[in-house]
């Protein structure tokens, strides 16, 4: 989710409302840092899951399945 916040809180209200607990697959979602609370917030009760992005340098990208860098 390399978006801002309006655009991440609509996606998520997307997502919920086309995803069902019946569903045969998990739907997650992984929102940056600042909206972790609010997007969290919105998923509550609902079947979409929550989990939490790790850090990279870049300001922006899709950084989430990059090598350790070993040191």
């Amino acid at each position: 989710m390399n978006l801002d916040g309006a655009r991440a809180a609509a996606l998520v209200d997307a997502v919920r409302l086309a995803s069902s607990s019946s569903a045969p697959v998990e739907v997650g979602v992984f929102p940056p840092f600042p909206y972790l609370a609010d997007i969290a917030r919105r998923c509550a009760g609902s079947s979409v899951r929550v989990g939490a992005q790790n850090c990279h340098a870049q300001n922006s990208g899709a950084f989430t399945g990059e090598s350790p860098r070993r040191c």
